[in-house]
């Protein structure tokens, strides 16, 4: 069965066997995040890109009243914080809406996605698009 990445990247373009051993091989560690907990905190230094495998969740920013603004909801598949390449500190928070199962993949790695000359199209349309 395809990862919930290479499903993604696959409905917009076809992918060679060797990019989805590029894009499969992103995810170096998984963690499963409890429903209502963050899986990124406003304020952190973010180490790692976070990939949504198993699970929903929900990038979030609280308001000068203390609501909480939902800005995105997650599917798996989904990358909840990819620009955090030019990111010092989290402007944003990223909670489960369920049991969510979490892909950690080094920021190094999305920047030389991204800075390839070989850059799979697929993968900006998806995520920086």
């Amino acid at each position: 069965m395809k990862s919930p990445l290479i499903l993604k990247l696959g409905s917009v373009e076809h992918l060679t066997e060797q990019e989805e051993e590029r894009a499969n091989s992103l995810c170096r560690s998984t963690m499963t995040t409890p429903k209502a907990h963050d899986i990124i905190s406003e304020g952190t230094d973010p180490q790692h890109v976070h990939l949504i495998i198993d699970g929903w969740a929900a990038r979030y920013s609280i308001t000068a009243n203390g609501d909480r603004r939902i800005t995105a909801c997650l599917i798996p598949g989904d990358f909840c914080d990819i620009h955090v390449t030019t990111l010092a500190a989290m402007d944003h928070s990223i909670v489960a809406i369920t049991d969510s199962m979490v892909g950690y993949v080094d920021k190094t790695a999305i920047g030389s996605i991204t800075r390839s000359a070989t850059a799979h199209p697929s993968f900006l349309a998806c995520y920086l698009g």
